[in-house]
């Protein structure tokens, strides 16, 4: 970090995600394409204001980028790593990821 000016990159294998349920993650696999991109990664630029630090990334899932709204991040460094703790709201249409299905009806 410069000038309160930080660099970010978090890269997450797909496969790593995991919810209560298998068979969702089995489909969560196959919707993200996960063998074929196998990670997802959030970049860019975080900017440390006055109160509060302000993160303006780029998404990547399942082979397309895409520029996100600034959202506040909150950044604390420990002995041998940095915990980032953020929350956003992510459309998968977005990154050409179709809707999946329940009982033949599309979920938004």
């Amino acid at each position: 970090c410069e000038n309160r000016t930080c660099q970010i990159q978090l890269t997450v294998p797909v496969k790593s995600f995991v919810s209560r349920d298998s068979d969702k993650d089995q489909d969560m696999n196959k919707y993200l394409k996960s063998d074929e991109y196998p990670v997802v990664t959030l970049s860019g630029v975080a900017t440390v204001e006055e109160f509060r630090t302000v993160f303006n990334p780029t998404l990547t899932v399942a082979g397309v980028s895409k520029k996100m709204s600034p959202i506040e991040v909150k950044i604390e460094k420990e002995l041998t790593r940095i915990k980032v703790d953020a929350q956003f709201v992510w459309n998968i249409k977005d990154h050409n990821i179709r809707s999946p299905r329940l009982i033949g009806i599309e979920i938004d």
